[in-house]
């Protein structure tokens, strides 16, 4: 009984997310359709064509503060605190980054390189800048809508019904010199849609996130590299713009490393039980 007793609990604790804040997951998605300026552009920055599955993982940060704290329908959590910005500084070349507060983010992994988003970055002095020009219009964000009518920020998806949780970011990669010498944007919108307003009884971030409780979950991503930013001679298979929409198709819980270890012990307890017995399973 006290075998029994220690491997359940190892098992249920190895389940259970380690950090009450944390909660991160894996999934995959299958392309739906992609547009695109030129497919020599596609081919050459993206590497996908319809009906291929992609992977990527969500963090939610449920420590995160609602921005809009007066209105119960409607919530908008932020990584950096409203008013932060992306300062550049010509002596370093490089962009002050506003304090990071909180850990929401977005990751898609693509054939020819990952998508980040969520946070703002720089690759240092003299380099290029990935960053996010801390605005109301680009601001690294998730939005959850409760009961009520939802356009998600890109507009890609259009107006919806009932519960909506949107994951939203603007990425632009430009090189020493400011915003004028833009190198390239990727935008991401995600969106996990329920008709019926069953999927959250608050706007506030879910504990939990499972497809049965959607109707709908869907990514946006978009890509533009203006010609300009572009060494010459300059072809349409090194500039140009694309997106490309998916749907999920799962979508699982990431056991942080303290429970994987918990279910270490208890696949060890297991087998530490079946010597001693001398039975393939396990008897009271």
């Amino acid at each position: 009984m006290l075998f029994r007793t220690l491997f359940g609990a190892c098992v249920l604790a190895s389940l259970a997310p380690a950090n009450g804040q944390l909660l991160e997951y894996s999934f995959q998605a299958v392309v739906d359709s992609i547009d695109s300026t030129d497919p020599g552009f596609t081919a050459n920055r993206l590497g996908l064509v319809a009906g291929d599955t992609i992977t990527g993982r969500i963090i939610i940060d449920r420590s995160s503060i609602d921005q809009v704290p007066g209105d119960s329908s409607f919530a908008t959590y932020r990584n950096y605190a409203t008013g932060g910005s992306s300062i550049y500084d010509p002596n370093s070349l490089t962009y002050q980054q506003p304090p990071l507060l909180f850990q929401t983010s977005v990751s898609l992994d693509l054939p020819l390189g990952q998508g980040s988003f969520g946070t703002v970055t720089s690759s240092g002095s003299g380099g290029n800048l990935v960053y996010d020009p801390y605005s109301d219009v680009t601001a690294p964000r998730v939005n959850v809508a409760n009961g009520t009518s939802y356009t998600s920020e890109s507009g890609a998806f259009g107006t919806v019904s009932g519960d909506a949780l949107n994951f939203y970011q603007v990425v632009s990669e430009v090189s020493p010199g400011g915003l004028s010498s833009l190198k390239s944007r990727q935008t991401v919108d995600f969106l996990f849609q329920d008709a019926d307003g069953l999927a959250f009884q608050s706007d506030a971030l879910p504990g939990s996130l499972a497809l049965s409780d959607f109707d709908s979950a869907k990514i946006f991503y978009k890509l533009v590299v203006p010609a300009q930013s572009i060494q010459t001679p300059v072809s349409n298979l090194t500039y140009g713009t694309l997106s490309f929409n998916a749907h999920l198709v799962s979508l699982n819980v990431v056991p942080e490393p303290s429970a994987v270890g918990l279910g270490a012990v208890a696949v060890s307890l297991l087998v530490l039980f079946r010597r001693r017995t001398g039975l393939p399973g396990t008897t009271d």
